[in-house]
């Protein structure tokens, strides 16, 4: 949520706790939150950046008045905005490069770099500046593309120093592939990500007034909870702290649900730690995130003691191959299989 004296705006919303059961992955935002919508502020627009579903979430849109406007990249899919046609918004493009005025707020949606850049299916998503039309602040967001020198100076043109610079937390950590657990691959590689982006911003464009960890990630649920313990674990806190350490005098934030920066003259000049409509819960009720190697997985071999199927197991077992299909789509794996030719095949 992006505010100014009487404008206010919603980038990506996430108004439910679980986002992505429709592929039966039951991720939860994390850190957990605390929401209460009733004194929720009035929107005046709701930004999507792309359509990824921690990012165009259905049941959250389906949340909201009717009438606040939508604005949804430009190179989305028709189905998306069929979609929210259908659910009764009035929807229109948000086409890099053209500035949108939203009372006091002005969106600069840029391009991600997919030439020298591999951003894999991040090919919809904008990056984006928003500009405080008396100058209060500015803050600057990559989404979940790379960071090349033609955003910092995209970004410049219309804001001639840097305000808040965030990024999510997009460094996957693939040690849960291998028998050993590494406990740290994601966190230096989200490490050595935002010292680079810090360099080439402080570089060409100016030293920001606080650089945010604004996405902490997910977190599983359910009969899932276990992989918490293993899968895209990436400490931001720690990152964030090295950052200060590298860097004293200057600001790191690994943000939690609710905080809200406040800037004038474009520097941060307060940070509360909670909303009245949004806060973090106690730290003792979030999810484990410790990296541990499991050692109570039984031995399935196979777990049934038996090697025949019957027809209600062929049932299940096609149900769960059709949602291991839909997981993999997209990824390296599908792209792989889809380039071979029908010989190879």
């Amino acid at each position: 949520m992006i505010r100014s004296g009487s404008s206010c705006v919603l980038v990506d919303p996430l108004l439910w706790e679980d986002f992505g059961a429709i592929h039966s992955l039951h991720y939860a935002v994390h850190p957990p939150r605390v929401f209460g919508p009733d004194p929720f502020p009035a929107v005046d627009a709701v930004i999507l950046s792309h359509e990824h579903d921690d990012h165009f979430d259905i049941p959250s849109l389906a949340r909201l008045d009717r009438r606040i406007p939508l604005f949804i990249s430009a190179h989305s899919s028709s189905a998306a905005v069929q979609i929210i046609r259908e659910m009764g918004f009035g929807v229109q493009p948000l086409v890099p490069g053209v500035p949108l005025t939203i009372g006091e707020l002005r969106i600069i949606p840029f391009s991600g770099d997919h030439f020298s850049v591999n951003c894999a299916d991040e090919w919809d998503a904008l990056p984006y500046l928003v500009r405080d039309a008396s100058g209060s602040g500015s803050f600057f967001s990559m989404v979940d593309v790379a960071l090349v020198p033609a955003h910092v100076q995209w970004a410049k043109a219309f804001a001639s120093r840097p305000g808040l610079v965030t990024w999510s937390n997009n460094a996957l950590d693939w040690s849960h592939m291998s028998d050993r657990v590494a406990d740290d691959t994601g966190t230096e590689q989200c490490f050595r990500a935002m010292v680079a982006g810090r360099e080439l911003i402080s570089a060409q464009w100016g030293k920001p007034s606080a650089m945010l960890m604004c996405a902490g990630g997910f977190a599983f649920q359910g009969e899932q909870a276990a992989f918490n313990e293993r899968v895209f674990w990436v400490d931001t806190e720690r990152v964030c702290a090295s950052l200060a350490n590298m860097h004293p005098d200057e600001r790191f934030y690994s943000t939690l649900p609710g905080q809200t920066f406040w800037m004038e003259g474009n520097r941060l000049t307060a940070v509360d730690e909670s909303a009245p409509f949004l806060g973090t819960v106690p730290r003792t009720q979030w999810p484990s995130r410790g990296r541990r190697v499991p050692t109570d997985i039984p031995d399935y071999a196979p777990a049934t003691g038996r090697r025949d199927l019957t027809d209600d197991d062929d049932a299940r077992l096609r149900q769960g191959l059709s949602k291991l299909a839909v997981a993999l789509v997209g990824g390296f794996l599908f792209r792989s299989l889809h380039s071979l030719l029908a010989v190879e095949a």
